[in-house]
């Protein structure tokens, strides 16, 4: 009786008891496994990390108190904009969706951010209007 030896990417869906060769017939069916477990596994991966952009961005405009630098603003638009356009491009429908939905949320909090900086200027300019007006 032989010992069958089993390879231990056995137990991964849809792959075959013994390895093909890498240039033998069997080697073009592994190439659409490998292709679909890498596939899921960016969209996975993707999923999460927007999912915490996501997070992050619905806490900061649920703290109505917080105002974000304007840098930071633009550089979380900037980003999460990058990340729709990888993820329609790669055809990842849900870290697209995720990420659709946080530059929703820094459009509000750029909204916050734009208007603070407003009430801000609008409070300081009269002071130092009459501030210059006193000492001419």
């Amino acid at each position: 009786m032989t010992k069958s030896t089993r390879h231990p990417l056995r137990p991964l869906v849809g792959m075959p008891e013994r390895l093909p060769a890498c240039n033998g017939p069997g080697a073009a069916r592994l190439v659409p496994l490998a292709r679909l477990q890498t596939v899921g596994m960016v969209s996975a991966l993707l999923s999460v990390t927007f999912a915490c952009g996501v997070i992050i961005a619905v806490a900061h405009v649920l703290n109505r108190g917080f105002v974000a630098p304007v840098y930071d603003v633009l550089a979380n638009l900037v980003a999460f904009g990058c990340a729709v356009a990888a993820s329609v491009l790669l055809d990842h429908t849900t870290p697209a969706l995720l990420s659709a939905f946080a530059v929703l949320c820094w459009l509000v909090l750029a909204r916050r951010t734009f208007r603070s900086r407003a009430q801000r200027t609008a409070v300081t300019e009269p002071a130092d209007r009459s501030a210059d007006h006193m000492s001419s």
